[in-house]
């Protein structure tokens, strides 16, 4: 049987994410030690009306999808080295708005969060969290197709 259909975009995306950044992509990582790099973490899982509301097959769900960028550098600044990774992520996020899976209908970004800085060491480091919305369908009786 195949996996969640959650657990199957997570993997696309890691899968997208490692074929076009040039920084290492993690999944669930919440504080990557090799620097820069990405982790790609699940949030909420909901399901929505928006799309075949009046099909009793299938279910229509939004999974939000957050993509963390972590730098370390004393080379330049902090936010300009996490913009600068944001825009890779972006491009890559939106170069496949199905992340290549048949039962994703679009995907689209909902912004970023203020970058997390810390300066207090030897070499700078921050974080910047992105979040991404991506619509999808599946059966409703099986959560995996």
């Amino acid at each position: 049987m195949a996996d969640l259909r959650a657990e199957q975009i997570l993997d696309a995306i890691v899968t997208n994410l490692t074929g076009g950044l040039s920084e290492t992509v993690y999944r669930d990582r919440l504080n990557p030690h090799l620097v820069p790099s990405v982790s790609v973490a699940m949030g909420p899982d909901d399901p929505t009306e928006e799309y075949g509301a009046s099909n009793l097959a299938f279910i229509d769900s939004v999974l939000t999808v957050y993509v963390d960028c972590f730098v370390k550098t004393s080379a330049v600044n902090i936010t300009q080295a996490l913009n600068a990774i944001r825009k890779s992520v972006h491009v890559q996020m939106m170069e496949s708005y199905t992340q290549g899976l048949g039962f994703v209908i679009n995907t689209r970004p909902g912004g970023a969060e203020p970058p997390d800085l810390d300066q207090a060491g030897e070499t700078p480091a921050g974080s910047l969290r992105t979040v991404w919305e991506i619509h999808y369908r599946t059966s409703l009786i099986d959560a995996s197709a």
